[in-house]
């Protein structure tokens, strides 16, 4: 049997790797998402590319909250 020490850590690591996964994940899809608006804004209306930017700002937000 494991000490309680080693049973809370391994309880607290299950449970925070999800969202470490959850926050890789986010972060990989806004830099995808930047990177495609960096290379395609030159060619966006205005509309569009305001469209995005605040897409890219809502995302940016999203993930500095978790």
């Amino acid at each position: 049997m494991l000490p309680p020490a080693v049973r809370v850590q391994k309880s607290i690591e299950a449970e925070f790797s999800k969202r470490d996964q959850n926050i890789s994940k986010l972060a990989e899809q806004l830099k995808r998402s930047q990177d495609a608006f960096e290379k395609n804004s030159a060619t966006m209306s205005e509309i569009e590319r305001r469209n995005r930017e605040r897409e890219l700002s809502d995302m940016n937000w999203d993930f500095l909250r978790m």
